[in-house]
């Protein structure tokens, strides 16, 4: 009979810690190409350690989530940074679904690169060869 008590504690335990959780699942879609799942984008919780990353479809998900109000963070190479504010309640599922656009680069950081692969490929200063004979 003691056994029973204290497994039956247990199981009441659990399940009230399971309600003090909540879960965010989402979807992050690429901008650039017909809104197809954005693969291995990085999706965490600013300042918290909740992180994971999307799968083949662009989905993911983080459970056993604080209940409180969050900034969810994607980041992807190449992307823009998403930012998104969230609110966790305890016991719920709350959805996201984003999508990311693809970095600009302006005239500036443009010539800047074109610049620096056209020194690379054409230098004009260092050691220069004199053959005589």
């Amino acid at each position: 009979m003691k056994n029973f008590i204290w497994i039956f504690a247990l199981l009441i335990s659990t399940g009230i810690y399971a309600q003090e959780a909540g879960k965010l699942a989402g979807t992050i879609k690429d901008q650039e190409v017909f809104d197809e799942g954005v693969v291995f984008a990085d999706v965490r919780l600013k300042d918290t350690e909740f992180k994971t990353q999307t799968n083949f479809r662009g989905n993911f998900e983080l459970k056993d989530v604080t209940p409180g109000s969050y900034t969810l963070e994607v980041t992807y190479a190449g992307y823009e940074t998403l930012e998104i504010p969230v609110e966790i309640k305890k016991g719920e599922l709350t959805r996201v679904s984003s999508a990311m656009s693809a970095k600009s680069l302006s005239l500036e950081d443009l010539s800047a690169v074109m610049s620096e692969t056209s020194e690379r490929n054409n230098p004009t200063s260092g050691p220069k060869r004199t053959d005589k004979k």
